[in-house]
């Protein structure tokens, strides 16, 4: 996979993180990693900038746009959330 595209969930949120990321970053073809968050406006966008550096962007706004370039991908960040009616912070997409 060029890109892999990962829904949080709080129960595993660390190993996400931490050890899966870690077994992610050994695939040689992956220049991005996505994670979700599903409680609050959160999208993680690890990108790979080198052979072994990683850039994160946070993207916590509705109105900001999430950018793949590896994959000419670009999606606001709004439509992500577009079905959620509720999030656990409180707050609200629209």
């Amino acid at each position: 996979p060029v890109v892999i595209f990962e829904v949080l969930s709080p129960s595993t949120q660390d190993y996400d993180r931490g050890q899966k990321f870690e077994c992610y970053r050994s695939v040689p073809s992956l220049r991005d990693y996505v994670i979700i968050h599903q409680e609050k406006i959160a999208v993680e966008h690890h990108h790979k900038v080198g052979m072994n550096r990683w850039l994160l962007t946070e993207y916590t706004d509705p109105d900001e746009t999430l950018l793949i370039e590896s994959i000419d991908f670009a999606l606001p960040i709004r439509r992500i959330y577009a079905r959620v009616s509720e999030l656990a912070d409180g707050a609200s997409v629209s």
